[in-house]
């Protein structure tokens, strides 16, 4: 892992990525091929997999900007809580890479390297579910179906795990 140093603070930059993501609509396509929060969280749990845990928090840090964009327009104060509840899940996401990296190699890990991997993997994914939120509203005239509720509900899931290890 190459380090890179960011000149800004860990929440400063999912500042950034909020106000990206809030930028305009995205081009329509269908739904990302990826394997379902749910999927990645109940395997993470079984078997105690640091790398699929971190990929749930990135998941839904990625999520929950998108949601925060999308309720911008009529809950201010909703877009609000899913600012902070996308903070708490790329924190966890930085900590979750930090131990592992600890463990892989014996060191420290450069915290500004590992949160500027999980924000360019989150911006990558933010434009996923943009494009999957705008395909389900041009189809069915409903940005949320079956599938983003499940992946909604198991984020909700993922945050009271995240604040369960933090409480510990």
């Amino acid at each position: 892992m190459t380090p890179v140093r960011s000149r800004l603070p860990l929440a400063a930059v999912t500042a950034v990525l909020l106000l990206g993501a809030m930028a305009g609509p995205a081009a329509l396509a269908e739904k990302p091929t990826w394997t379902p929060i749910a999927e990645l969280l109940v395997g993470s749990l079984g078997e105690s997999d640091p790398v699929r845990m971190s990929d749930v928090m990135t998941r839904c840090t990625a999520l929950t900007i998108t949601l925060a964009s999308l309720a911008a327009d009529f809950s201010p104060e909703m877009s609000d809580l899913y600012r902070k509840e996308a903070d708490r899940f790329i924190q966890n996401g930085v900590l979750i890479e930090s131990n592992l990296e600890k463990e892989l190699t014996g060191k420290d890990a450069d915290i500004d390297a590992v949160s500027n991997l999980l924000v360019a993997e989150v911006k990558g994914m933010l434009t996923g579910y943009n494009d999957w939120l705008d395909d389900n509203n041009s189809t069915s005239g409903s940005y949320l179906n079956n599938e983003i509720e499940l992946e909604m509900d198991s984020c909700h899931l993922a945050s009271r795990l995240a604040e369960q290890m933090q409480a510990e």
